[in-house]
């Protein structure tokens, strides 16, 4: 088997592990992070598509289009909000009370995105909550890659 390096908390930690076992197993039982999910392991809820080797395995892809669209919608709004969504509360009551004030990328601001599908037999799985899911965390992890500076707090401020 493999040897995967991952950063976990800022731990570098090594497994040897298949490249197509999910990630969240790899965390729970090879690394003893017992809070992670269990999920069922067949991607009825989304939670244990992404696999080690950083590739997500929705199941049997019928159509390839919806699952592009499902991924690249829901890392746009996964760094929509990592970036810009803030609940503005003054004198006692919420601000921003409707969609037009939730501000999302624009296209200018949208990086370029690109969603592979790994083709196999499981059974069908989801597919939207993963790039949400994992959009987040990637962005923090790029800014501190970046500029070795850690985010702690939503939404990201850079100054």
């Amino acid at each position: 088997m493999p040897d995967f390096t991952l950063n976990v908390n800022g731990i570098k930690r090594t497994v040897d592990v298949e490249g197509d076992t999910p990630l969240l197993w790899v965390l729970r039982d090879n690394l003893q992070l017992t809070g992670t999910k269990y999920s069922c392991g067949v991607g009825i809820c989304g939670t244990c598509v992404v696999h080690i080797n950083g590739q997500a395995d929705y199941g049997i892809v019928f159509n390839p289009d919806t699952v592009e669209a499902q991924m690249e919608s829901a890392i746009i709004f996964a760094i929509s909000a990592a970036l810009k969504g803030e609940m503005i509360i003054r004198n006692g009551g919420i601000v921003n009370t409707s969609y037009d004030d939730y501000p999302i990328l624009e296209y200018s601001e949208t990086p370029e995105i690109e969603t592979y599908i790994v083709q196999n037999d499981l059974p069908v799985g989801g597919v939207g909550e993963v790039g949400i899911a994992a959009a987040t965390p990637a962005l923090i992890n790029a800014i501190f890659n970046a500029a070795g500076k850690r985010v702690r707090k939503l939404p990201v401020r850079l100054t």
